[in-house]
Parts: C-alpha cells; structure tokens; sequence
C-alpha cells in the first residue's frame, strides 16, 4: 500500500509490458498503419473509397496476423512449460 503513489508512469508501462507485450506490439502496428494511411492520403492515385478499402484490409491483416502469433506463443509456452501435476501426485503417495 506504501508503494501505490511511488510507481512514475514509465515504470507502470514497463510493468505493463512485461505482462502484455502483444498489447503494444498492436499498438505499434496500428499507429504506424494510421500514419501511412494519413501519409498516403495526400499522395493516393486511387479514389477515395478503394484507398479506405486498402487500409481497412491492411488494418484487418495485421490484426490478424498478431492476434496469431499471440495465439502461437501462448500455445507454445503452455505446452513447453512442465507440468507440476506429475511432481503433485508422488509426493502424495
């Protein structure tokens, strides 16, 4: 309870980022998806609503494509990680 106030916001992002990397990895994505498309709005050769379109599937992709490599690693950590049942069950013996 003495530690509530101490936390600087930089350190609760970090805290953050440790438990939910995906999180900001998302984020990333997304901001740099917004500023290509704000980018390429000014310089498009394509009408309006193909170029809302293109940046929509764009957008759409790489959610997609992070929500599985998310998916991926949690599977893969959860089966890599050792199982203490096994270790639970002969000390009960």
């Amino acid at each position: 309870m003495d530690n509530v106030g101490k936390n600087s916001f930089f350190d609760r992002v970090k805290t953050s980022f440790q438990k939910r990397p995906s999180f900001f990895i998302a984020s990333t994505a997304l901001t740099g998806i917004v500023g290509a498309g704000l980018y390429g709005l000014r310089n498009r050769k394509l009408r309006l609503s193909l170029y809302l379109i293109n940046m929509r599937l764009a957008a759409q992709g790489t959610f997609v494509a992070i929500m599985t490599v998310g998916a991926t690693v949690a599977l893969v950590n959860r089966v890599m990680q050792p199982s203490d049942s096994s270790t639970d069950v002969q000390t009960k013996r």
